[in-house]
């Protein structure tokens, strides 16, 4: 699976490895894998075992009782690889299409000028299977 070193993954969780562990494994089956996968926790389960578990993934896990969402995102920015210029910031309960890292890092590579940010929306309904970065990619927007 080849690997972009500029792309890394900042998720924030407290409490949730079933959902840490699903989002693991849909960050395995990328066809391209970020560079570096920061996970902030806060919570009082220990997430030990499913960090050891995915660690070929190249986890940087980081404890801390940070009492939001935002401040465990900003904090596990000091943990950046050099080698970063995209960070992706999601939730822990996130699966993703086999393709979406690609498609994000198409979005901003291909880009004209400078892109500060992009968002998605998780769409739930069963009949709305294209996500926005699906849309960038089949060129529909």
């Amino acid at each position: 699976m080849p690997i972009d070193k500029r792309l890394a993954v900042i998720v924030p969780t407290r409490d949730r490895p079933e959902d840490l562990s699903n989002l693991f494994e849909s960050i395995a089956g990328q066809s391209l894998l970020p560079g570096q996968i920061i996970i902030v926790d806060s919570g009082d389960i220990s997430l030990e075992k499913v960090i050891s578990e995915f660690q070929y993934l190249g986890i940087t896990y980081i404890k801390n009782k940070l009492p939001s969402l935002t401040a465990k995102r900003n904090f596990g920015l000091k943990y950046l690889n050099k080698d970063v210029e995209i960070v992706a910031f999601f939730d822990d309960d996130v699966i993703f299409y086999p393709d979406a890292m690609d498609v994000v890092m198409a979005f901003f590579t291909g880009s004209t000028g400078n892109v500060a940010g992009a968002a998605c929306n998780n769409l739930g309904d069963p009949r709305n299977k294209i996500s926005f970065f699906l849309q960038i990619g089949s060129g529909r927007i």
